[in-house]
């Protein structure tokens, strides 16, 4: 189960993939160098996360360096005169494909997971807001002491109780407090 902070570093990763598309596509000599960059980025947020498919990642890395110097990886088909750079560019193609699947793939129960606990939090909100039961902040707290205070009183009240243990059940109490936080600012504030 991975902390909101983890999945969001890992998805700022995956939407660098676009870029690298961009590189791919204007023929950029040293897109090679940059997907392994890219690479070994996710293999360390990956492997800080103890995920299993690092070595999946770090597998697509040996494709590169294989297609470096000329061998094409099973699977890959060409079309017309094979050349050096063909297979650079195929293997870089098969390499950001596969590694975006893979990782996306991994980390969409965590996705769902943040999803649900959003929408649960704007529910309890709702209902709190509705109540009278959310306080104005007052000067003499920090933001995470009027986080604090604000989810204690919703835990404590009766008809939130079932909601709160639901949350803290999805993602914990530590980014139960960040998707307060979140909720919040967007929807209560504004």
């Amino acid at each position: 189960m991975l902390r909101l902070v983890h999945v969001e570093e890992i998805e700022g990763l995956l939407l660098k993939t676009p870029a690298l598309v961009d590189l791919l596509d204007k023929k950029d000599p040293g897109i090679v160098r940059e997907i392994i960059c890219w690479l070994k980025s996710l293999e360390r947020a990956l492997n800080n996360n103890r995920m299993t498919i690092t070595s999946s990642v770090a597998s697509f890395r040996s494709v590169l360096v294989s297609a470096n110097e000329g061998v094409i990886t099973a699977g890959l088909s060409f079309h017309g005169k094979l050349t050096k750079r063909k297979i650079r560019e195929a293997s870089c193609s098969y390499v950001l494909q596969s590694a975006n699947d893979i990782v996306a793939n991994a980390i969409q129960k965590d996705i769902n997971r943040f999803d649900e606990a959003e929408s649960l939090m704007r529910q309890l909100l709702a209902v709190a807001k509705a109540k009278g039961a959310i306080q104005v902040k007052s000067e003499g707290l920090d933001q995470t002491q009027y986080l604090k205070a604000t989810w204690t009183n919703l835990s404590n009240d009766s008809e939130m109780l079932a909601g709160t243990v639901r949350m803290e059940g999805l993602v914990g109490p530590h980014d139960s407090l960040v998707v307060l936080d979140r909720i919040m600012t967007s929807d209560i504030t504004s």
